[in-house]
């Protein structure tokens, strides 16, 4: 099972993720793993209090995501209304850490070849500008796998 470790700040994980446009069947074959010529990484926050994966406006930009209507989302300021869109996640496999990933530095690429999408397309919703992050990374895709964080601030999420 592939699996991302790193450190924590002891108050959020942020992890390197790639998304993929649903429809991009040049690079994505549905299955759990595919080869990606092209990765788009974005920063996520691991957000295990969120019921669904959430992306920027940046994401929707760079991917070319239309939306396919709007969605409640609650947080703490109650419930408002998103764009909704389709898009997958997908997950590097790699020994290095992923803050130091960046595609497509052709030092680096090899590194982000195989990329381990998360094979069900994802509904989720916009974010809100000023984040400090273009994914939020929600239950929906953290519970097909084992998050483990450790106090000494370590973390690894197995999938």
């Amino acid at each position: 099972m592939p699996c991302i470790s790193g450190r924590h700040n002891f108050r959020q994980i942020l992890i390197e993720v790639a998304i993929v446009h649903p429809d991009d069947k040049s690079q994505h074959d549905g299955s759990t793993s595919s080869y990606l010529k092209n990765a788009q990484t974005f920063t996520a926050l691991v957000d295990t209090g969120a019921t669904t994966t959430m992306i920027s406006p940046r994401v929707v930009a760079k991917i070319g995501l239309v939306p396919i209507g709007k969605m409640p989302f609650g947080g703490i300021s109650g419930e408002r209304w998103h764009n909704a869109y389709l898009f997958h996640v997908g997950f590097a496999g790699h020994p290095v850490p992923l803050s130091v990933v960046q595609v497509p530095d052709p030092d680096l690429d090899a590194k982000w070849a195989k990329v381990h999408v998360y094979k069900p397309v994802i509904k989720g919703g916009e974010l809100p500008d000023g984040t400090g992050f273009d994914v939020l990374l929600g239950m929906d895709v953290i519970s097909t796998g084992r998050l483990e964080i450790d106090r000494s601030g370590d973390f690894s999420f197995t999938f």
